[in-house]
Formats: C-alpha cells, sequence, structure tokens
C-alpha cells in the first residue's frame, strides 16, 4: 500500500505494546539500498523518521486495524512452557507439515489455513480439542494459541503413534551419538551438558505424549532385529568353525538359514490348496421345482 505525502497514518512504536498515533507522511528517506523510511509529523508537532513497517494503515482504518491486533494479543496471551512449545514445533515441522499447521509465527502460535485438512488428520473436530484456548478467525486464517498449538501436536501423537515413536527414537538415537562422539566443534562432555538441559526434558516430553505401548512396541521391534542380527553373526562364525571339521553339516546349516529365512516377504500366511480336494459343493438351483 503506498503512502502520498500529507496523508495521515496510523503510527505504531511497537507490533507488541503502545497505542496507535495519527500522523502526516511528510516525505520518504532512503536508508540503504532497500531500506525505506519516512519523515513523519506527530500530532505534538515533532517531526521523526520512522521505518515504514511502523506506518502499520492509514488512519481511516486504524479502529478495525486496532481490534485485529487486539485479537491477535489475546491469542498470544496464552503461553506454554518452552519445552512444550518447542516440542510442538518439531511434531508441527516433521510429521504434521507447515503446510497444515503453520508455526512461522512466533510464541508457537500455530496458522492453519484449511481446518478441516487437520481435523481429518487428528480424527476429532477442531472445536472440541481447542476448546478452552485462544483463537481468532482472522479471514480465512485460524489463529491458534501456543496451548492449542501443543494440543493439536499431542493429538497427533496419539492418532499416529507409530510415526511420532519413531520420531522420538530417532531423535534418541542423534542425541546418545553426539554425547559419545560430539560434534565438529563441540566436545562430548558439552554435548552431554547440553542433553541434560534440553534434549532429556524434550524426549521425556515426546515420549509422554506418544505413550507407553507405543513406544515399548517400537523398541520390542527394534530390539528383536538387533537380536536376529546378532544372533546370525554368531551363526555364520559357529559355521565358518565347523566346516574345517564337518563340512556337509555346515554346507547343511547354511543352507537351512538361508532357504527358511522368515522375512516379511514370507511371514505372511497364505492358504495353500490341499493335496486331496473335496469335491466341489453342488450347483444352487434356482425357481420352483
Amino acid at each position: 500500500m503506498g503512502m502520498e505525502i500529507g496523508e495521515f497514518w496510523s503510527y505504531r512504536e511497537s507490533d507488541r505494546y503502545g497505542v496507535p498515533q495519527r500522523v502526516a507522511i511528510l516525505g520518504k528517506v532512503r536508508k540503504g539500498k532497500t531500506s525505506v523510511h519516512y519523515e513523519i509529523e506527530l500530532a505534538s508537532g515533532k517531526r521523526k523518521v520512522v521505518p515504514g513497517a511502523r506506518l502499520v494503515c492509514p488512519w481511516s482504518e486504524a479502529d478495525d486495524y486496532e481490534q485485529d491486533w487486539r485479537e491477535l494479543r489475546r491469542v498470544e496471551s496464552q503461553p506454554v512452557d518452552e519445552v512444550e512449545g518447542y516440542c510442538a514445533l518439531v511434531i508441527c515441522e516433521e510429521l504434521i507439515g507447515f503446510e497444515k499447521v503453520d508455526l512461522s509465527h512466533p510464541d508457537y502460535v500455530a496458522l492453519i489455513d484449511d481446518p478441516s485438512a487437520v481435523e481429518e488428520l487428528l480424527g476429532q473436530p477442531l472445536n472440541s480439542l481447542l476448546e478452552g484456548t485462544e483463537i481468532y478467525q482472522r479471514g480465512p486464517v485460524l489463529h491458534v494459541s501456543a496451548e492449542g498449538t501443543v494440543r493439536i501436536a499431542r493429538s497427533y501423537c496419539e492418532a499416529h503413534p507409530d510415526q511420532a515413536a519413531l520420531l522420538v527414537r530417532e531423535r534418541e538415537v542423534k542425541a546418545a551419538t553426539r554425547c559419545k562422539e560430539g560434534t565438529a566443534d563441540t566436545t562430548p562432555q558439552r554435548c552431554y551438558e547440553w542433553y541434560l538441559e534440553y534434549d532429556r526434558p524434550r524426549i521425556d516430553v515426546l515420549r509422554e505424549w506418544v505413550g507407553y505401548r507405543a513406544m515399548s512396541q517400537v523398541e520390542r521391534l527394534i530390539a528383536a532385529e538387533a537380536e536376529v542380527g546378532r544372533l546370525r553373526e554368531l551363526l555364520r562364525r559357529a559355521i565358518d568353525e565347523l566346516a574345517h571339521d564337518h563340512p556337509p553339516l555346515a554346507e547343511s546349516l547354511t543352507r537351512q538359514v538361508w532357504e527358511d529365512e522368515i522375512t516379511a516377504a514370507n511371514v505372511r500366511p497364505y492358504p495353500q490348496a490341499p493335496h486331496k480336494c473335496p469335491p466341489p459343493p453342488p450347483a444352487r438351483r434356482w425357481g420352483w421345482r
């Protein structure tokens, strides 16, 4: 929106506090290559140069702008713990997607363009989920407070526990690796201190959201796969030793290991036709005899 010399605009010193002031535009002042400032005159007659971003709207639209500003501050007035906010950010960014729940706004306020898509993803209506939280419908975009964002993230973990549990597991593995090996510019000791202060509280919250059952299922699956790998290596070493004195037995065991291997491709049961098929059932007769 362009500003013309002589127009009256609403001037705000800050996005978060203060009251709007009616100012007159006196001229444009360019600072640097891209920064544009304006010289304004306050009601007191004082003149000053301010960034263009501080001139929020024409004075004729100030009432509507201030109403919108108050609603947004109301949504922002319901903060959450920093750990929970960060966990909600992780879930929205890596699992839900910012195209559905945008957290680019500060203070973990979520912007939702399509509430029906989010409701389908969560399996429940947003009205009931966000009851008691601060929300504001600004045009087509629903603004949700940080408390509501946390509820959305937690509800996603409850609706999709397997995906969330794998994400938690991945972050635990990365944290353990950093504590053991360090990074390019950080020692393992400093990484461990960071883990105690930041990573562990966040992981604990994520594990709580996912739930014990889902986390234990994922951990049992990972443990089973790791144990199979360990036993396979022990069996390979045993067969190699056995091959020196009993080659036929070693060859037979090797063949059984590979031919009878249980995999995801053959674990599913498929009904097989019996060797002696029973006679087919008699054909059904229609109509009156």
